[in-house]
């Protein structure tokens, strides 16, 4: 009798954690679909593992859905990258791609990647994790933490296979 009611709390327990996972899924994927353009600032931190100190930029953000992604660092020095999905370089167009997956909610649908939901009281976080291929010779893991209140993003974390880690946080959203 013990053995069964606890095969049936699994099962029970089970399924309410697929529903909340899908629950957060579906959020996560309608704010993807509904987002047209994002401004915002952003401090970027990089933690290298052969430097002491971390090393820290800051700029603006720009998305606007169906034309070039802007990524202007101001600190430490000026420069403006524009983020397009064709490029001359392969490796270029790879990570722009990529990017332009995360904006656009592709990379729900990347087979490539182990995707996760969880939340807290505040945020929810998709962490995903490259399977194979060039992704997983170089990412452990990515984590996207969204505020529950307005579901935007708000964090983005990468963490590489050689445990350096960069993370990027967005603000002052427009």
């Amino acid at each position: 009798m013990l053995h069964s009611l606890l095969i049936l709390l699994t099962v029970l327990f089970s399924n309410i954690t697929l529903e909340t996972e899908r629950t957060i899924e579906e959020i996560i994927r309608s704010h993807f679909q509904e987002l047209i353009k994002v401004e915002c600032k952003y401090r970027q931190e990089k933690k290298i593992s052969f430097i002491n100190d971390p090393l820290i930029s800051t700029g603006i953000f720009i998305y606007n859905k169906n034309e070039d992604i802007i990524w202007k660092q101001e600190y430490p020095f000026q420069e403006t990258y524009i983020i397009k999905e064709k490029s001359e370089n392969k490796d270029d167009e790879y990570i722009n791609q990529f990017i332009i997956s995360i904006l656009n909610g592709a990379i729900l649908d990347n087979k490539k990647l182990e995707t996760n939901y969880s939340e807290d009281k505040n945020k929810y976080f998709l962490i995903l994790k490259p399977k194979k291929g060039v992704m997983k010779k170089k990412i452990k893991a990515i984590t996207l933490t969204f505020n529950k209140q307005n579901i935007s993003l708000n964090k983005l974390d990468i963490e590489s296979q050689n445990n350096d880690i960069t993370k990027i946080n967005f603000y002052d959203k427009k």
